[in-house]
């Protein structure tokens, strides 16, 4: 009988480090005229009450791993976000300078939320152009994308080959991190979800490796942002989710192969993002495309029905290139 050969889970090889991203809970709303504190330049607003909720559910999630360490940044959303897992683990959270959020210049302070809110034109130009310094006075992308590669170094450095790390990070370095380990587009990943977690693994040699992003399922069954009409009554629940298409035709038959998958699993379809495409493996012989897909859960929908349907999407949702070094 010839030897069989089954498909195996991905295990990271014994010299490589995997950095569980966790993005902070929910921070306090900003407010119009009152803005948040700042430390060395960034807003420095505390979790709320929600964001508290999200470090206790993102903790317990955690408790079980075995983690070398947990980082943090000098910004309290992240530590207070940490606490219940560093308690939990009997470990003294690592501040790293090097991974705070993105400097927004003149939209610091809960300004870059407001405006956002309104449809600020200077936003939208924001994510048309893709990059953070179009805001007067904004981190330069260049000087972001290294000192975020250098807090990642930081990081192997300090717990080493064959361990799991967790880090405590915020939206914007989250996104960077994920462009730098896939080559998207630079602000594709940035919409990663409060106390979410995402996972990196970074080879010896340099390599870097986005194994998942966005997983919020510690958060409840078919969990979304719901939001509220002005009389208080549920809305759609908005969710995105990203699917890889795999295709040995071509770049755009990927992007159909993943748009199949989505319909399969998902309903009320709202939109759809085509986030990267190209050639893939160790002979360059198969397209991959990366489409994130918005859809929304109807405020009708009974939980068991959204938790179906959600299970069955994360099921179909993002794996990006597990292929050991």
């Amino acid at each position: 009988m010839s030897e069989g050969y089954p498909q195996r889970p991905f295990t990271p090889p014994p010299d490589a480090t995997e950095i569980v991203l966790v993005r902070h809970g929910a921070s306090a709303a900003a407010v119009p005229d009152e803005p948040f504190p700042l430390i060395g330049g960034h807003a420095d607003p505390p979790l709320s009450p929600e964001g508290r909720d999200q470090a206790l559910a993102v903790g317990a999630r955690l408790a079980a791993e075995d983690l070398a360490a947990v980082f943090v940044t000098p910004l309290r959303r992240t530590a207070e976000t940490a606490a219940p897992l560093c308690e939990a683990k009997a470990l003294e959270p690592v501040v790293l300078e090097d991974l705070r959020e993105v400097h927004l210049g003149e939209l610091e302070g809960g300004a870059f939320r407001i405006r956002s809110a309104h449809g600020d034109p200077l936003i939208r130009r924001v994510f048309a152009e893709q990059r953070w310094d179009v805001i007067p006075g904004a981190e330069p992308m260049h000087a972001l994308a290294r000192r975020v590669r250098d807090g990642v170094a930081a990081i192997v450095d300090a717990v080493g080959p064959g361990v799991v790390a967790a880090a405590v990070l915020h939206g914007g370095v989250i996104g960077e991190l994920c462009r730098q380990a896939t080559g998207s587009r630079p602000l594709a990943f940035v919409h990663v979800d409060n106390a979410s977690a995402s996972r990196l693994v970074v080879f010896p040699s340099g390599r870097w490796l986005l194994r998942s992003i966005n997983d919020t399922t510690h958060l409840g069954p078919g969990y979304a942002p719901r939001l509220r009409s002005a009389r208080g009554r549920n809305m759609a629940a908005a969710k995105t989710i990203d699917i890889i298409g795999r295709s040995t035709q071509s770049s755009d038959d990927a992007v159909r192969q993943a748009l199949a998958e989505a319909r399969r699993t998902l309903r009320h379809i709202t939109g759809v993002d085509v986030i990267s495409k190209g050639l893939r493996g160790d002979d360059l012989s198969e397209w991959r495309a990366l489409v994130r897909v918005a859809f929304v859960l109807d405020r009708d929908e009974r939980p068991t029905e959204s938790a179906r349907r959600s299970a069955a999407a994360e099921a179909a949702a993002l794996r990006l290139e597990e292929r050991e070094e």
